[in-house]
């Protein structure tokens, strides 16, 4: 008595293996994602640009390939849209990185300046990012200028100096520490404008140090010229 062997028919077609990536495939990754270092550029005025940004949002494969080369080299992508490109911002530990010690020895000789520096960074960020009131309002746009960042800082330091003064705080540089001093201090004591005879801002004033921040931030993209 010989047994006979049952073959059944299988429930569907082996899904196809996934295409190779080819060296074609990354260059244009690797392109889309120098695009996305430059965050002035506008797809609309860049048709290759365009292109690659289509194929990642039709492609995943090419997506996770593009992902994966920014990742590789210390990127985070922010967002991918045909409005805002790839945008792209550096991790800590990234060759991209730029660190605020070494922004502010690029912008100023005085290593004392680098904490100016910072402040006039976060208050450029803090006049800009909308409020919770401005959220629910399609057509905000945060807008700043030079001597609104100046006056919004010199407004917080008189805040600061009327409490203390409240509490009777003595802000004076301590006698064993006279390098220290509070911030807010060494910003109101700082010249706002310091012109110099054929009206150009000192570096070293406060609106010169927040015309380095503003300099920078719009040639990074993170902000846009207006007028």
């Amino acid at each position: 008595m010989s047994e006979q062997a049952e073959w059944s028919e299988p429930d569907g077609a082996a899904p196809p293996a996934p295409a190779a990536v080819t060296p074609a495939d990354a260059a244009d990754a690797a392109r889309l994602v120098a695009f996305g270092l430059q965050p002035k550029l506008q797809p609309a005025r860049d048709q290759e640009y365009a292109d690659l940004l289509r194929r990642h949002r039709e492609d995943p494969a090419f997506a996770r390939l593009a992902d994966a080369i920014a990742a590789g080299l210390g990127l985070v992508v922010l967002e991918v849209s045909p409005r805002a490109g790839m945008a792209v911002t550096a991790a800590e530990d990234s060759v991209f990185a730029v660190r605020m010690g070494d922004y502010a020895r690029r912008a100023s000789a005085d290593g004392g300046d680098r904490f100016l520096h910072g402040l006039a960074h976060l208050a450029v960020a803090a006049m800009a990012f909308p409020r919770p009131e401005d959220l629910a309002d399609d057509g905000y746009i945060g807008r700043v200028s030079v001597n609104g960042v100046d006056s919004f800082v010199r407004q917080a330091c008189r805040r600061l100096e009327e409490r203390a003064e409240e509490q009777g705080e003595n802000t004076d540089p301590a006698t064993d520490a006279p390098g220290l001093e509070a911030a807010w201090r060494i910003w109101a004591r700082r010249s706002a404008t310091g012109a110099t005879k054929d009206a150009r801002r000192l570096a070293g004033s406060t609106t010169g140090i927040v015309g380095k921040a503003v300099a920078f931030l719009t040639d990074s993209g993170f902000l846009q010229r207006t007028g």
